[in-house]
């Protein structure tokens, strides 16, 4: 078996990994045609596998997408982006989505978003933020084609959290 080609981060191969990244299916439309921007302290790039890995306070911007990550792994296959997983102490996302009047966050250990499924998971203290409402567990899962999220916790003792108000109010 040959060694996987990796590559130092230069322009030059910046740009092809940045122009597979897209944002989720429910983000405003403008997000999908905006500039990507990706600041991290290294990245490494291994082409045969797929795989691009930035660490040290990684931050990826691409309109009103902002991920914030100690480490983020890109997974592609011929060319097109099929999973994102951001690892951090916590991971932070935040979004615009369409509809909303205010930005949806996400916070967890790892934030994995599944291009393929359409499926946003944040695993190890998940919390999610959509408007005025809340979900906290262990393990949370958005699913965009329903528009439905799950939420557990670590295990049969641990339970979660949900906060949701009424249309109009806020607060608990």
């Amino acid at each position: 078996m040959t060694p996987a080609r990796r590559h130092r981060l230069t322009p030059r191969w910046l740009l092809p990994w940045l122009l597979v990244v897209t944002t989720t299916a429910w983000a405003l439309p403008s997000d999908r045609q905006a500039v990507a921007q990706l600041e991290a302290g290294q990245a490494e790039l291994d082409e045969p596998r797929g795989i691009s890995i930035y660490l040290d306070a990684v931050h990826y911007r691409q309109g009103t997408l902002d991920l914030r990550a100690d480490k983020l792994v890109l997974h592609s296959r011929n060319g097109e982006l099929e999973r994102i997983v951001a690892h951090g102490r916590p991971a932070r996302l935040r979004q615009r989505l369409a509809g909303d009047e205010q930005d949806a966050r996400a916070e967890a250990a790892t934030i994995e978003y599944d291009l393929v499924k359409g499926r946003l998971i944040l695993r190890g203290n998940g919390h999610m933020w959509r408007e005025d409402d809340e979900f906290i567990g262990d393990v949370i899962t958005y699913d965009e084609a329903s528009d439905t999220v799950k939420a557990k916790g670590r295990d049969a003792g641990q339970r979660i959290r949900v906060i949701i108000h009424p249309k109009g109010k806020s607060g608990d």
